[in-house]
């Protein structure tokens, strides 16, 4: 998983499907995620996604609830929400709208961009407590980002892996037992093939085929410990086991890391994490199964819990 989750993808689209995967339509990572938190938040009346990307020229829209917006450059109170790490409210729609512009963070809380986030509006409503609100919706979507390739990387990489499956429903309820997991993956083999792929994550690139790093803990059982290239993230990356213990995979979870950092209890907290997973794991047919979206089921309203201070990459 070394290249995969741990360092900067130079290529993200030149990962294409094996020859043998179903085609899917093109999706984005990012526009997936604006469908996931629309979908979580109704009470929301739009969500962009701005970034700079690799090779482009300069900040732009490049997910959006409203495809009219894509590509539309950010405009200068955007940029300095960026420089400045503070949000910024514009009241649009002749006085009916507020738009909060917040920081755009990884799983690192790395700066990326803007989030843009569009409330009703009425004059004279707390502004404060609405930009606590988008807040908390650039806070989902931090857990769920692992840099700013990974945005533009295609949410879903082989059709026959489904994004709404059990297996990333035992992921996320993970994540949420987990705060401090920072990113997650998922390897099996589909049922009656070789191939070995990414079937839930907290970044995306569902149905990836596992590179030669996830290739080697499959099939020699041991784990593969690094540190990536920035060194901030340690992966421990294991052998995926199903309840009756029989290797069904690898699993991959990433930690926050600085220099001496003990890594054997960061390998000790994988492996708890990975056994309480395979106590609900009967077979990777029971993973590949269909639910109901958790993602796209709507989430509690979003309410003021307190006001929050703002602070003023791949890896």
């Amino acid at each position: 998983m070394k290249r995969f989750v741990l360092s900067v993808i130079a290529g993200s689209f030149a990962c294409a499907p094996h020859a043998h995967s179903a085609p899917v339509a093109p999706k984005t990572y990012a526009q997936a995620l604006v469908e996931r938190e629309t979908a979580r938040h109704p009470e929301l009346l739009g969500v962009a996604i701005h970034v700079s990307p690799p090779n482009g020229s300069g900040d732009v829209i490049i997910a959006s609830q409203n495809p009219g917006e894509l590509g539309r450059k950010s405009s200068a109170d955007q940029l300095q929400v960026i420089a400045t790490g503070k949000p910024h409210s514009t009241v649009t729609g002749n006085g009916t709208r507020l738009v909060v512009d917040v920081p755009l963070l990884d799983a690192s809380s790395r700066t990326l961009g803007v989030l843009s986030v569009t409330f009703a509006y009425q004059a004279g409503a707390d502004t404060h407590a609405l930009e606590s609100k988008a807040v908390r919706v650039r806070d989902e979507l931090r857990r769920r980002i692992s840099h700013v390739r990974n945005l533009l990387e295609p949410a879903q990489v082989d059709a026959r892996v489904t994004l709404d499956s059990y297996a990333q429903q035992l992921l996320d309820q993970a994540l949420d037992k987990h705060p401090d997991i920072i990113i997650m993956a998922m390897h099996a083999t589909l049922p009656n093939t070789h191939d070995n792929v990414i079937i839930a994550s907290n970044i995306g690139r569902i149905g990836k085929r596992a590179d030669e790093d996830d290739m080697r803990v499959v099939d020699t059982g041991k784990p593969n410990l690094e540190v990536n290239e920035t060194g901030d993230r340690f992966e421990a990356e294991l052998v995926f086991k199903n309840a009756a213990g029989q290797n069904i995979g690898a699993l991959g979870v990433v930690y926050a890391y600085k220099a001496g950092d003990d890594k054997t209890a960061l390998q000790r907290e994988a492996e708890q994490v990975r056994d309480e997973l395979a106590r609900h794991i009967p077979s990777v047919v029971r993973l590949l199964e269909p639910v109901k979206s958790a993602a796209a089921a709507p989430g509690a309203p979003l309410r003021l819990l307190g006001r929050t201070e703002l602070p003023d990459y791949s890896g």
